[in-house]
């Protein structure tokens, strides 16, 4: 009896190491997962651990999406402020968040404030200019011209929606990433 019951659990052990998720294979990412944010520099990606994500940046509870209770077995809120400025005449630090569901980031979001007077084309091309050094996909002069047209760029896949946003109520930029349901 006791030989099956731990054959049994041995079982259960082996095949919750074989899960692997479909995005990420010997904690590689595909490129469709990785988030655009400093791409090159933290190399984050949606399905990555928390603890390997803390092994790049700091991350603190944000505590008022949560009602202040950290679930590690359920989806809990972090963000990160300690970013670098982008620009000290225009553009403020960067505001990241993070959810984490079952250890695992499900959705990513980054905040800077645009502190442009008037948001005309030409104005918030140069903007975006200078914000493209934190985001390669804002590289192409068409992403920023339809961004600067529309005030957004959707990006979407059919496991992944990426949307960059200019907020002109609240003079926020706005980056979102996260998986398609």
């Amino acid at each position: 009896m006791k030989t099956l019951f731990y054959t049994s659990i041995f079982v259960c052990f082996l095949a919750s190491c074989t899960i692997v998720n479909k995005n990420v294979i010997n904690n590689k990412p595909n490129q469709s997962s990785l988030i655009d944010y400093k791409r090159l520099t933290y190399k984050l990606f949606i399905g990555e651990s928390k603890d390997s994500i803390e092994k790049v940046l700091e991350l603190r509870h944000a505590y008022l999406a949560d009602d202040g209770v950290i679930d590690t077995n359920g989806i809990t809120h972090y963000m990160n402020i300690s970013e670098d400025l982008v620009n000290k005449n225009k553009l403020g630090l960067p505001a990241l968040f993070f959810t984490i569901d079952k250890q695992i980031l499900t959705e990513f979001s980054c905040y800077l404030d645009v502190n442009t007077r008037k948001f005309q084309k030409d104005n918030i091309l140069k903007t975006l200019s200078e914000i493209s050094q934190l985001f390669t996909l804002l590289n192409s002069s068409a992403s920023k011209k339809t961004l600067a047209k529309t005030l957004k760029l959707n990006l979407d896949t059919e496991e992944f929606k990426e949307q960059f946003y200019l907020d002109t109520v609240r003079r926020v930029f706005v980056y979102q990433k996260k998986r398609s349901k």
